[in-house]
């Protein structure tokens, strides 16, 4: 991933309350949860491997954070390593408390 867009993604994350970012979000009907990737998958900060499976459970439930599944090679990259589970572990949390509010919840997968 280019340098450039992993600059505006550190800086998104840095300039951006994450629980109003899930309130606003959720207002718009966009109830995914924010997911960091890895070598092996995605995970989701905040929730525990069993509420991932409720409230996130395909792929098509999460946005990846743009650079995280990048080897890091400069201060931006370390940056946003440390930056974005915070930034996501805040938004998952409020994302899953405005779901259980309105009735919404998660959605089991089907075997």
């Amino acid at each position: 991933m280019d340098l450039s867009t992993r600059e505006a993604a550190i800086r998104a994350i840095e300039s951006t309350v994450p629980e109003e970012q899930a309130r606003a979000a959720f207002l718009v009907g966009d109830t995914r949860l924010i997911g960091i990737a890895g070598g092996f998958g995605a995970s989701v900060p905040g929730l525990s491997l069993g509420e991932r499976d409720v409230y996130a459970p395909g792929a098509a439930m999460l946005r990846l954070i743009p650079g995280t599944g990048c080897i890091i090679e400069d201060d931006i990259g370390r940056r946003l390593l440390h930056a974005a589970p915070r930034y996501a572990d805040r938004f998952n949390r409020e994302m899953v408390r405005l779901r259980n509010a309105s009735g919404a919840g998660g959605t089991k997968r089907e075997n």
